[in-house]
């Protein structure tokens, strides 16, 4: 059974609205919102069209449709508003990706969902490269990858990620592992750095300065397991968070998200919850505002903590194939979270939403007011 996502606005920031669907008619796309007009021409299947110029804080109608010569093949009207943005002036923009899972070519429970017939190239690296080439195209200046950029701990897999981290030499990288990234599929060690550009696998806690924004990033594996544990770093990342400066704010990037309870709650176990409410809560105190992103869980949800936000970001290799942009004011920050958009890499993504009988297909993206959030910043002074 075939499963294909319908159109939607799937994606918002202050300025755009990013319309997905998974099957249209080939022909020339109009897509009209306010005084605004857009054309792009459509292959037919599954595919995607940036709405930008927009105003922040504002909803539209947006009326889409597909022609083919004088003939309307399909016609869609929907309504979508775009984020608002926090007070002050656009002062950087960051991305993250994560589970990338380079090396594989399979997704599913039983692992038996591929690409027929087989590519020339791993579904699972040309689908991070795309989702690269949007984030860098979108202005990110700087790029976090959260973790499983490998599928396996395998050579093999690291040449690949390091000659993909090294066809984008002029975006700055973090490189955090994740627990695929360690795990026991053989008795290599982790490699210090990827590529030629060296990239450093980032294995404790470090933080990186933007303007208006501590960045910061810890690793949180354990090697052989699946879970998560913040022990080692928690004294360090405090310590990182509690010194940026007064008038930024603070970012906190993990691979293993926080649990609320000892027993996960879903599955794959992140940190489990004696771990991470102590830790919250002192991040809380020493960081009030911050924004806390993971993985691992390859799904898109946000929810509160205090006064911190934390979002689970979903895996750029399968449904829904994500991205995340981050817009930092003085007064806050936005999240997106954004489709791959090119082929035939959607085409892949499309068909990995059919994983566990199609379950996978709602339960990964999680909804729009979940992936595209603002979030202003807690005063500090």
């Amino acid at each position: 059974m075939a499963f294909s996502s319908s159109l939607q606005a799937w994606a918002v920031d202050p300025y755009s609205i990013q319309v997905t669907w998974g099957q249209l008619p080939a022909g020339q796309i109009r897509a009209r919102a306010g005084s605004n007009q857009w054309l792009q021409e459509h292959a037919g299947g599954a595919g995607a069209i940036e709405l930008d110029g927009l105003r922040p804080g504002s909803t539209y109608e947006i009326r889409l449709i597909v022609q083919q010569g004088d003939e309307v093949s399909a016609s869609h009207t929907l309504k979508a508003s775009t984020l608002k943005a926090p007070p002050g002036n656009e002062l950087a923009r960051i991305a993250t990706i994560s589970d990338l899972h380079v090396g594989t070519g399979h997704f599913g429970f039983l692992k038996t969902m591929k690409e027929v017939p087989e590519p020339d190239e791993l579904h699972s690296v040309r689908c991070a490269r795309s989702a690269i080439a949007a984030a860098v195209a979108w202005g990110a200046e700087l790029l976090v990858i959260k973790g499983d950029a490998a599928h396996h701990r395998e050579n093999s897999h690291y040449e690949m990620l390091g000659n993909l981290v090294d066809e984008f030499t002029e975006l700055d990288m973090v490189l955090l592992p994740g627990n695929h990234d360690v795990d026991s599929a053989s008795g290599i060690d982790l490699p210090q750095t990827v590529g030629n550009r060296k990239l450093k696998f980032e294995t404790e806690a470090v933080s990186f300065d933007l303007p208006g924004l501590r960045l910061v990033a810890t690793d949180t594996t354990i090697p052989g397991r699946g879970s998560g544990s913040i022990i080692r770093t928690q004294d360090a990342v405090i310590d990182l968070c509690a010194s940026a400066p007064t008038d930024s704010g603070v970012m906190l990037a993990t691979h293993h998200q926080f649990q609320p309870w000892r027993i996960p709650n879903i599955w794959p176990a992140g940190i489990s919850g004696p771990e991470a409410k102590p830790f919250l809560g002192r991040l809380n105190e020493v960081a009030p505002g911050a924004i806390v992103t993971s993985g691992h869980t390859h799904r898109c949800r946000s929810y509160m903590r205090n006064s911190l936000l934390l979002t689970e970001v979903s895996s750029t290799s399968d449904f829904p194939g994500s991205w995340a942009g981050y817009i930092v004011y003085e007064g806050g920050i936005t999240q997106t979270v954004r489709r791959i958009v090119t082929q035939p890499e959607m085409d892949w993504l499309e068909y990995t939403q059919g994983a566990l009988l199609g379950a996978w297909g709602k339960w990964s993206p999680g909804s729009l007011d979940q992936r595209c959030i603002t979030h202003s910043w807690v005063d500090r002074s």
